[in-house]
């Protein structure tokens, strides 16, 4: 944990950060599947409709929303457990991380050792 931090700002921020990327999200996944994928038809909105899971967007974006309410609710509704919720998910923030940095392969090998090529979808030619 850092010392002398404010966590008020820090709140701020995350929610502040959270919603705008709940509010540009489609705009992302418009353009990656756009500039993505060679045989949209931009013409048909159909297409894009088929490619993009919107169900499952919508799903956890309400879920982003309704963890940043709660967070700031048992904020308000806890004050004096705000060092240990903040130790809490520090924890959590760390061990999400570092699951997601190793289960993340689909391949056998290591994501260190993969290629980063298949990173950047975009960059390839």
């Amino acid at each position: 944990m850092i010392h002398a931090g404010d966590l008020a700002l820090s709140v701020a921020m995350t929610s502040a950060s959270s919603i705008l990327a709940a509010l540009f999200l489609p705009l992302n996944v418009f353009l990656y599947v756009s500039f993505g994928y060679a045989g949209i038809n931009e013409s048909s909105p159909s297409d894009i409709r088929r490619l993009v899971p919107f169900k499952i967007l919508a799903r956890t974006l309400g879920i982003v929303i309704l963890a940043v309410l709660m967070g700031l609710y048992v904020g308000h509704k806890f004050p004096n457990r705000k060092r240990e919720s903040s130790m809490i998910g520090n924890i959590a923030g760390a061990l999400l991380g570092a699951t997601g940095f190793f289960a993340s392969s689909t391949s056998c090998s290591p994501a260190w050792e993969q290629d980063p090529q298949g990173s950047f979808p975009l960059s390839q030619d």
